[in-house]
């Protein structure tokens, strides 16, 4: 507007000249504007899957709609195998993980499952209120050989499923969070912890030698536990992308988070490995949580700090050798006094209905900016109209 406003004085007062200035102020000006980023890769912009997603009363066809028109390119998703295996020596039953990942595949999304928990067959002793961790790491590594075999390249639910299309799992994050004693009570938690990669990394290799492990994600001080991570004999060689959850109060400081993490897999002679974001974002539960964590806003809050946090995010994942994020979390479950994580959501739940907070459009302009992309099409790879 401004542009046009000085061209029209000019060429009021006449003349070729005026008419030669105002063409070059118009050409200056749209030559001083900033190149627009190319898209994100695909595959880049993920999110959570958690309770109560998994709702009976949720129709997960309708969110998966929701999920892909919002730019969400990747799920990622615990793959429970208590759930899955509750007797030792028994069947795996695979059908809880299979509608996720039909779901996921018609809608042209990726899966990161994350394997976690140990039946009590297979459970080491444990503290309450804590998560019990295998025993023996065998049944663990059996299980996600199971899951290889069920999912990966030439798996059987893909033969079983002849017209679906087929996304095979290729990516499987071992555990979660073993920085804290909640997820994994044995004290100092790498040599343990390690050891449970190493099994499931052979496991993985021995049927999908493509397949790569990927590290459980760490929030806090996780270039640190990373550290220690990487001072475990072999461990280097047991896993193919790290992954850390910057759980931070300023957007900002989830760049630098992720920084001091690069610069530990550079120490270490891990440069060319690609890292994850497996869970990042802010609970709208200020004033309403029964406890005191990180990083409790209100909802206005959230949906500005999503709005910062995500072109920052694709702005720096070349130099970060950022691979994915997945924002934590799509629904949460939101009660007056729940947990502060209750209030992650970019909807809430509300007696069997999802609601949608302002984080979700918030969430959905930014996730669309970085794809360039304004409207998707009926799949996550698909873009209807580009931006």
């Amino acid at each position: 507007m401004l542009v046009v406003a000085i061209a029209c004085a000019l060429l009021c007062a006449g003349g070729a000249s005026a008419l030669a200035l105002a063409t070059h102020a118009a050409t200056s000006a749209r030559a001083k504007r900033p190149p627009k980023p190319p898209p994100v890769p695909e595959g880049f912009v993920g999110i959570n899957l958690s309770e109560p997603f998994f709702d009976p009363r949720v129709n997960q066809v309708t969110q998966f709609n929701r999920m892909v028109s919002a730019g969400v390119q990747s799920v990622r998703v615990v793959f429970s195998w208590p759930e899955a295996q509750p007797t030792d020596g028994g069947p795996i039953g695979f059908d809880a993980t299979d509608q996720v990942v039909e779901q996921a595949a018609s809608h042209g999304l990726r899966v990161l499952p994350v394997v976690l928990y140990a039946p009590d067959w297979d459970a080491a002793p444990h503290a309450d209120g804590t998560t019990a961790i295998p025993a023996d790491d065998g049944p663990y590594a059996d299980y996600v050989k199971a899951l290889v075999l069920r999912y990966g390249p030439g798996g059987s639910f893909w033969l079983a499923h002849p017209g679906l299309r087929r996304m095979p799992i290729r990516m499987w994050q071992i555990w979660n969070e073993p920085n804290f004693t909640f997820f994994w009570p044995k004290r100092p938690f790498a040599p343990s912890y390690v050891a449970l990669v190493k099994a499931a990394h052979k496991a993985i290799k021995s049927v999908d030698p493509g397949g790569k492990v990927v590290l459980a994600g760490m929030p806090n001080l996780a270039w640190q536990y990373l550290t220690s991570i990487y001072k475990v004999r072999g461990a280097r060689t047991a896993f193919e992308v790290a992954s850390v959850n910057p759980y931070t109060v300023q957007p900002r400081n989830v760049i630098v988070f992720m920084q001091k993490v690069r610069a530990v897999m550079d120490r270490f002679g891990d440069s060319h490995k690609p890292l994850l974001a497996s869970e990042t974002g802010w609970q709208s539960s200020d004033g309403h949580a029964s406890d005191n964590d990180c990083c409790q806003v209100t909802a206005k809050q959230q949906a500005t700090k999503i709005a910062q946090e995500l072109p920052l995010l694709a702005a720096n994942r070349k130099s970060l050798g950022l691979q994915s994020f997945y924002y934590y979390t799509w629904v949460g479950n939101e009660f007056r006094d729940a947990p502060s994580f209750n209030f992650a959501g970019l909807f809430r739940f509300d007696a069997g209905r999802i609601v949608a907070k302002p984080a979700f459009a918030s969430f959905r302009r930014a996730a669309l900016g970085i794809e360039r992309c304004k409207v998707k099409g009926p799949v996550a790879t698909a873009c209807a109209t580009r931006g």
